[in-house]
């Protein structure tokens, strides 16, 4: 083994490659490999001679002596003739990777498969109080010649490791599944297989969208009996510089709105910021799509018009350089308003559990699009028992759903269906008379809500009366669905009380009050778990529950949310935790309620008494730093 190191890389290698690589200086010290892996050790191909069937594997990887310090050479040795040479060169801020294939037969060799395995410190370490410092964000985009990826630490500080694709070289397919993230060169023997049992949910075959290529090398001593595929690692100190990077690697920095998923009512606009010259973009479907050139804003950044008319997926291709590529995959829905109508029809109609003999009567369980069955606890098609149960935050927020669609967007049909499921599954349970998934006012816990791993209606009958039996209270992810649900129930009974049956809108209203002071109480009294501790799915709606407490008169319940609310919102400015600190470090949820603090406290700057100077700095800063890292 030996050391390579500058002042922006330190790394190791051994036999078969790269162990270790860090940033030089690094304040949490990140290892970037994962552990017991090399990058480039892992490197397959499948080959063959041209004119036979049979594939085989490369294998047999080995360092060998270079006479520069900063370069380190591997080469994969196989008799049959094809040497691969790998290079890594430390340069003054960059790690350049590069690939030779070398025909040595007299043969023509056919590649069908080059994969470059990204063995990078994905996985959740071993001792999760490193999660944050220890495990790495991977953003990648698969798209020819345009491909990229970075990673980042899961606490959103950088540097972040960039890798760009050198001219000529490319990612046209990838693997993920139960192994590190894999991207393909070349990759048309193994997407046959997966290729094959890839189908959409009415059963008809999913092709790959990106072409597949071989590669045939010529034999030795002829044109093309060679070639060399390069990479280039760099470090990026945030979102602008990743940016920055990929315009200088000519490869595109590319923005656009609103989105590659959009509704087919609304163009999209899309920037492209490079140094290349574009031949052309063109259309999967020309005669269902616009493209209109808007011309440069700004210099070497090129700015489209595209109109979608045709649902579903739409390609648009990038043309440049010498018969170079990048994809840009656009996903087109009816509009939105189609969209939020159609998905609250289909949960009423396809997962809400309707046998009143069982617990999970009025849930809104999980639907197998496959066999078109509604799954539950006793039919589980193999999956864990809280993925059905309809306890978890799929489950719960799925009628919050419903509920807030229903204020803009009214229907009886589901209406009755939310409020089956409120008096049915949260409050009573028929089969037993036990009560619900909530605790009601005349229990231990009042107004808490049964977490998920188990089925709850087990809980609630268990003879253990601790936090582990019927005080399986604690798990405070699950509370702001519900409150949410309850906050726009009161709104529904508001705005159309005919359409109500259970509550009444002030009713409501107090449960969605009463819940909220649960969440942060109940977990902690249970479990020592302050509801103020990470960013939580549905809770960004809290001001407006302390709103509406206020205009209908109950000053005193206003205050009390208010007061956990601020209190949360200012250990977020003032202590700055981890914004990705959600229940995963990979969930969108840190964002989602990190801007709804950041929004609160910028928008009530100085409403506090005694404020100070800092009081005014901190919410800005946090906006800003939140801002950025949502980009």
């Amino acid at each position: 083994d030996g050391i390579l190191t500058n002042r922006t890389f330190s790394l190791r290698y051994g036999r078969e490659g790269i162990t270790s690589l860090r940033f030089t200086g690094d304040t949490y010290d990140t290892e970037y490999i994962a552990h017991q892996r090399s990058l480039g050790g892992d490197v397959t191909l499948q080959y063959r001679v041209a004119d036979e069937s049979a594939w085989k594997q490369l294998n047999r990887v080995k360092r060998v002596e270079t006479a520069d310090e900063s370069e380190l050479g591997y080469v994969h040795a196989e008799a049959s003739g094809l040497e691969v040479l790998q290079n890594f060169r430390l340069n003054q801020d960059s790690l350049d990777w590069s690939i030779t294939l070398n025909n040595r037969t007299a043969d023509a060799l056919e590649v069908g498969d080059l994969a470059v395995p990204m063995v990078f410190a994905e996985k959740i370490p071993r001792d999760r109080g490193h999660i944050y410092t220890q495990k790495l964000l991977r953003h990648s985009y698969v798209a020819g010649h345009g491909s990229w990826i970075f990673w980042q630490r899961a606490n959103a500080e950088g540097p972040f490791l960039v890798l760009t694709t050198g001219k000529g070289t490319k990612f046209e397919f990838f693997e993920d599944y139960g192994k590190p993230f894999t991207p393909y060169i070349h990759g048309s023997v193994a997407s046959r297989e997966p290729m094959e049992k890839a189908r959409n949910f009415d059963g008809r075959a999913d092709p790959w969208r990106l072409p597949l290529t071989s590669l045939t090398l010529a034999p030795e001593g002829k044109d093309g009996s060679s070639v060399t595929y390069r990479f280039t690692f760099r470090f990026a100190n945030g979102f602008e510089e990743i940016r920055n990077t990929l315009y200088s690697e000519n490869l595109f920095d590319v923005n656009i709105l609103p989105g590659m998923a959009l509704p087919v009512d609304l163009p999209a606009l899309i920037s492209l910021r490079t140094k290349v010259d574009i031949d052309e973009l063109t259309a999967e479907y020309p005669e269902t799509t616009t493209i209109i050139y808007r011309g440069e804003r700004g210099p070497d950044n090129h700015v489209y018009e595209v109109k979608f008319d045709r649902l579903g997926e739409n390609m648009l291709t990038v043309k440049y350089g010498e018969d170079e590529w990048m994809s840009l995959e656009f996903f087109v829905m009816e509009p939105l308003e189609t969209v939020i109508r159609k998905r609250s029809k289909f949960l009423v109609e396809n997962h809400q559990h309707s046998d009143p003999d069982k617990p999970w009567y009025g849930a809104y369980g999980d639907w197998d699009q496959v066999n078109k069955i509604l799954r539950n606890p006793e039919d589980r098609d193999g999956l864990r028992p809280w993925l059905v149960d309809s306890s978890d935050d799929a489950g719960n927020a799925r009628p919050a759903y419903i509920a807030a669609k229903n204020v803009f967007f009214p229907e009886s049909a589901e209406v009755a269906s939310v409020e089956r499921y409120i008096r049915y599954y949260l409050w009573n349970n028929l089969k037993d008379g036990k009560g619900g998934m909530q605790m009601t006012d005349k229990e231990k816990y009042p107004y808490g809500i049964y977490g998920t791993f188990d089925n709850w209606w087990e809980h609630r009958v268990s003879d253990d009366p601790g936090r582990d039996g019927r005080a399986h209270l604690w798990r405070i992810y699950d509370y702001p669905h519900i409150i949410h649900l309850y906050y726009r129930m009161y709104q529904i009974a508001k705005y159309y009380p005919s359409l109500v049956e259970w509550k009444s809108a002030g009713e409501y209203l107090e449960l969605a009050h009463r819940t909220a002071k649960a969440y942060w109480e109940v977990p902690k009294k249970i479990e020592g778990w302050s509801a103020d501790s990470v960013p939580t799915m549905n809770e960004a709606f809290i001001p407006e529950l302390v709103d509406a407490l206020e205009e209908e008169g109950h000053s005193a319940w206003s205050k009390e949310i208010r007061d956990y609310w601020e209190g949360k919102v200012a250990r977020f400015i003032l202590e700055t935790p981890n914004l990705y600190g959600s229940e995963f470090s990979f969930d969108s949820t840190g964002f989602e309620s990190t801007q709804a603090f950041a929004r609160y406290a910028y928008l009530n700057l100085g409403k506090t008494e005694g404020a100070s100077p800092s009081t005014y700095h901190r919410p800005v800063r946090f906006r800003d730093v939140t801002l950025e890292d949502v980009k």
